[in-house]
């Protein structure tokens, strides 16, 4: 049909009309179904800019059962713990899912992740018990570990006064105790006999001549007698055996060696039929009535230590007792591999209960010092670093880095992260810091 006749015709003409209204229609329909998808997703796509920009958090309450000795055993459901066959127990928890961008992410500190609030009846299950810092007067314990030894001030050389052979030795092993005066061997030697007969010979020759006029004689002779009596004294010879010296049966060709020390022999250098010369050493003694006690002080504790300081000493034999002492040395030098300084105590052995190389422990006490400190239960240690667990505010703990000094007794010293008005958790920590790793853990392991 041309369309000069649809136009004259009116009916074809509302016809033609109505169909191509539908036909509008349907591209317009059809349109919005092909557009609205690329309009939502640009809706979608800066509705997350808008939750990255502003790192939405949303929060769901979740159960868990965990076992309160060992934390770290989880389940979903009820039952007893594999390692310690322990009941579960139940705990809420809060899980947490978080949605950031790129450029607004920021890391959390240890702090603001270790951290757990407790309930009254939490702490009072947990046994958590809280306590200021304390300012206290102290004394430090040093413990240095050592050894008995010689007290070298009185050790003894026993040498022989003439050379000869030794043809009798009275001390035969170590350990034999030796007095003053005694015997301890006996010497042949030809410089003796030669002595004795220079000796004997001015006196027969002074006796002959004594009467007669020739005084420069008599004089010269006199000289010689005193001169061999020093010798035959030198050697070894008493006054009593010089004068019994009368004729030449009385030469004696050996010559007894006296001590002039009393001790414990703790070495023999001779034995018998030894050619000795003039004053070799025939025995070492060493008197026990004081011994030293050897003790090796860290570097660090070395301002403690002073001379003619008291000190405890305690003997691994006889664990039971005390002993008391005094440093009387402190070495001037320091062992490079062990970085310690050796000190000497004086240790009275009357008894002679005390043996050189028996192992003993000195104690030190340091002079009184005002210190900030927190009981040892408190502090917790992770290589060189220590915190504890600080309630801020009631029920809400938080771990605080603190620097520690030395230890008294059962307390730190604290000096940097705590004041004197701080709360801490002095029992109870374990299961704090248990819970606080437990939640760390199971809060999605987000560390921004």
């Amino acid at each position: 049909m041309k369309i000069t006749n649809i136009l004259t015709d009116k009916k074809a003409l509302s016809v033609y009309i109505i169909a191509i209204i539908a036909i509008f229609i349907g591209l317009i329909y059809f349109y919005n179904i092909s557009i609205n998808p690329v309009d939502n997703h640009l809706v979608e796509h800066n509705k997350n800019d808008s939750l990255h920009s502003t790192h939405k958090i949303i929060g769901s309450e979740e159960f868990i059962y965990i076992c309160p000795m060992h934390p770290g055993v989880k389940s979903e459901k009820p039952g007893v713990c594999p390692v310690c066959n322990m009941k579960l127990v139940k705990k809420k928890l809060l899980k947490v899912h978080s949605e950031h961008s790129e450029n607004t992410k920021q890391e959390k500190t240890d702090s603001e992740i270790m951290s757990i609030s407790l309930s009254p009846n939490d702490k009072l299950m947990a046994n958590v018990k809280t306590a200021h810092p304390v300012i206290k007067s102290v004394n430090k314990e040093i413990e240095a570990f050592g050894v008995i030894t010689y007290d070298t001030n009185k050790l003894s050389k026993v040498p022989t006064w003439i050379g000869g052979r030794l043809d009798q030795l009275y001390i035969k092993a170590v350990g034999d105790v030796i007095n003053k005066g005694e015997i301890i061997a006996t010497i042949y030697s030809p410089e003796l006999i030669s002595a004795e007969k220079e000796y004997l010979y001015s006196l027969q020759n002074l006796q002959e001549i004594e009467n007669s006029q020739l005084s420069e004689l008599v004089s010269s002779y006199t000289e010689t007698i005193k001169a061999a009596q020093q010798r035959l004294k030198y050697f070894g010879l008493s006054e009593q055996q010089i004068l019994s010296i009368k004729s030449l049966d009385d030469i004696k060709d050996s010559i007894p060696v006296y001590s002039k020390y009393s001790g414990t022999v703790i070495d023999i250098h001779v034995l018998e039929g030894n050619y000795l010369k003039e004053g070799e050493i025939l025995f070492t003694l060493a008197d026990f009535s004081t011994v030293w006690v050897e003790a090796q002080v860290e570097e660090t504790n070395l301002s403690e230590v002073k001379l003619n300081q008291s000190v405890e000493i305690i003997i691994d034999s006889y664990p039971d007792k005390l002993f008391t002492g005094k440093i009387d040395y402190i070495y001037p030098f320091m062992d490079s591999d062990t970085r310690t300084i050796k000190i000497r105590a004086l240790l009275k052995n009357p008894d002679l209960m005390f043996k050189p190389d028996m192992y003993a422990k000195v104690l030190i006490k340091s002079n009184p010092k005002t210190l900030l400190t927190i009981p040892k239960s408190a502090v917790f240690q992770t290589g060189k670093k220590a915190y504890v667990w600080k309630e801020d505010k009631p029920g809400l703990f938080q771990m605080q880095q603190i620097k520690i000094g030395k230890s008294f007794d059962s307390v730190f010293e604290v000096y940097e992260g705590l004041q004197p008005d701080d709360k801490v958790a002095i029992s109870g920590g374990f299961l704090i810091d248990s819970e606080a790793q437990l939640n760390k853990g199971l809060s999605g392991g987000h560390n921004h």
